[in-house]
C-alpha cells in the first residue's frame, strides 16, 4: 500500500511528506547540533551560537575536502 501523505504531529515536531518541521529550537545530542528557531543561528558544538554558523571545538574546527579526481584546491 502506498501512502501519499503521512503526518505525525508530536507537539512542536511534525513529520510530513518525508520532511521534518520543528517549530521550537532543535537540539541534537545536547550541543552537537543546535538550531535557534527564533534567530535562525546554527551552532555546532555550542548551544549559544553568536553567528549564522558558529562552530566550537577544542581541536581542529573546520575541514574542507575535495574528493574529486582533479583534487582542485578551495
Amino acid at each position: 500500500m502506498l501512502v501519499a501523505a503521512v503526518a505525525i504531529n508530536a507537539g512542536d515536531v511534525l513529520f510530513q511528506d518525508g520532511g521534518l518541521n520543528v517549530s521550537q529550537d532543535l537540539r541534537v545530542s545536547t550541543n552537537v547540533l543546535y538550531v535557534n528557531s527564533a534567530s535562525g543561528l546554527v551552532g555546532i558544538g555550542t548551544t549559544g551560537p553568536g553567528a549564522p554558523l558558529h562552530v566550537s571545538a577544542s581541536g581542529e574546527q573546520l575541514r574542507l575536502a575535495d574528493t574529486s579526481a582533479t583534487g582542485n584546491p578551495f
